[in-house]
C-alpha cells in the first residue's frame, strides 16, 4: 500500500510540474526542434537521466529514505524564482528554476541520502536546458573563429598552402570555405559536452580525477570539432568546397566526431588512471615500509 501510495505522489507531482512548467517546456521544446539549432540533443537528456537511476538502483537500495525540512525552502524559492522568470520571459532562469525544484523535493520527500544518489542525474538534466540565444551566438561566433585559425595553422604545419582570414579559409585555385555558425559544430560540442558528462560517470576513477575528466569534456569535445573542421577543409582542398559545405558532409563529419570525442575521453581516462594507480602503488609501499620498519 505504502508503495501505492508514493507511486501515486510521484504521478501527482508530475502532472503539477508539467502544468506549473508548461510554458517552459513549451520553450524547450521549440528549441530542441529548430531548424539549424544547437540543442536538438535536449530530447534525449531525460532519457539519459533515466539510465543513470537505473544504474544506481543497488544504490537506492541501500539508502536510508527521510526528509530534509530545508528541501521544502528549496521549493518555495524555486516556485516563486520560476513565476517570476515566467512573467518577464527568462526562459532559461525557468529551466534552472527545474533543476533546484527536483532538488529540493527529493530532499523533502525522500531524504539527504537518496537525494545525495540522485544528485547527479537531476543535475545531468542541465544539459536539456538550452542556452539564452545571445549567449548560444557569442559562443557560436568565437567558436568558428578559433576553429578556423586552429585549422589553417595545422594544414599550414603539414605544408598546405591555405590562409585563414576570420571565418574564411582560402585555398589554391580561387576556392574559399566559410566556417559559418552552422559549420563550426556548436550543436556536437553541446551534445560532446553532455556525452563527456555521462562518459564520466561510467568511470572507475575516484571523485577528484572524475572532476578532472569532467572539466577536460568541454576542452576534448571543442578538439574533437577542430579534426571534423580540419576534415571539411581537406575535402574542398582536394575535391570541391562546395561539397564539404553539403549536408551530407556535416552528417557525417558530424557523426564521426563523437567516435573522436569517445577516443579523446577514453585516453584522457586512461592516462588518469594511470596516474591513480601509481599514487595508489606508492602509497601502499609507504605504508608497507613504515609497517616494517615499525
Amino acid at each position: 500500500m505504502t508503495g501505492k501510495r508514493f507511486r501515486l505522489k510521484v504521478l501527482i507531482l508530475a502532472i503539477l510540474l508539467a502544468v506549473l512548467y508548461w510554458p517552459t517546456w513549451q520553450w524547450m521544446w521549440d528549441r530542441w526542434n529548430l531548424e539549424h539549432g544547437y540543442f536538438s540533443h535536449g530530447m534525449f537528456v531525460p532519457v539519459v537521466a533515466a539510465i543513470l537511476i537505473l544504474i544506481r538502483q543497488g544504490q537506492l537500495r541501500k539508502a536510508v529514505p527521510g526528509s530534509e525540512p530545508a528541501g521544502l525552502y528549496l521549493i518555495i524559492g524555486s516556485v516563486l524564482t520560476h513565476l517570476f522568470a515566467v512573467l518577464w520571459g527568462i526562459n532559461f532562469l525557468s529551466g534552472l528554476t527545474l533543476l533546484s525544484l527536483l532538488l529540493g523535493l527529493e530532499l523533502y520527500l525522500l531524504g539527504r541520502r537518496i537525494t545525495r544518489v540522485l544528485l547527479w542525474p537531476t543535475l545531468f538534466l542541465f544539459f536539456m536546458i538550452p542556452l539564452p540565444q545571445v549567449t548560444v551566438s557569442f559562443i557560436a561566433t568565437q567558436s568558428k573563429f578559433l576553429a578556423a585559425r586552429l585549422s589553417v595553422w595545422l594544414l599550414q604545419q603539414i605544408g598546405y598552402e591555405v590562409v585563414g582570414a576570420g571565418s574564411y579559409v582560402y585555398m589554391p585555385g580561387g576556392k574559399t570555405l566559410v566556417i559559418d555558425e552552422v559549420c563550426s559544430g556548436l550543436k556536437y560540442l553541446f551534445s560532446l559536452v553532455a556525452f563527456g558528462a555521462f562518459y564520466v560517470q561510467l568511470s572507475t576513477l575516484n571523485p577528484v580525477r572524475r572532476a578532472i575528466l569532467l572539466a577536460l569534456a568541454v576542452p576534448l569535445a571543442w578538439l574533437a570539432n577542430v579534426v571534423r573542421i580540419l576534415t571539411l577543409c581537406l575535402v574542398g582542398y582536394y575535391w570541391d568546397t562546395d561539397k564539404a559545405v553539403q549536408w551530407y558532409s556535416h552528417d557525417l563529419f558530424g557523426f564521426a566526431m563523437y567516435f573522436v570525442a569517445f577516443v579523446l575521453m577514453f585516453l584522457a581516462e586512461s592516462a588518469l588512471m594511470v596516474g591513480m594507480r601509481k599514487t595508489e602503488t606508492t602509497k601502499q609501499k609507504e605504508t608497507g615500509d613504515a609497517g616494517h620498519t615499525g
